[in-house]
């Protein structure tokens, strides 16, 4: 049977636990021969189990939680910033045609040089 990559998706799940029957197993793994995104859908949810399954926790470095939020915040400010500008300032090139100038840079010149 040929698998497409939803059939083998919802069998994702079995298929890590190592729970399927030989012949879905052979199909899917004949699917994945020849499917690199769901291939690295696969190893991507392997190393997300791997990891959740560690039971370590990590410090981190003293003061990276204020600078962390002190960036996302400046991030956050300078996009909306950016984003006010684009809406109300009109592109270069439109404000020069307005002015009379063409393409070329030079007022009433419409020819390209």
């Amino acid at each position: 049977m040929k698998l497409e990559c939803k059939n083998v998706w919802e069998h994702i799940s079995e298929y890590l636990d190592q729970q399927l029957d030989p012949k879905l197993l052979m199909d899917i793994e004949k699917h994945l021969e020849n499917c690199e995104s769901l291939l690295a859908i696969l190893d991507s949810t392997r190393n997300i189990l791997i990891l959740t399954a560690d039971n370590r926790t990590y410090e981190l470095p003293v003061g990276y939680s204020e600078r962390l939020h002190a960036r996302l915040e400046k991030v956050i400010r300078e996009r909306e910033t950016e984003e006010r500008f684009r809406r109300s300032a009109p592109r270069w090139r439109d404000r020069l045609e307005m002015m009379g100038f063409a393409r070329s840079g030079r007022k009433g010149s419409t020819a390209a040089r």
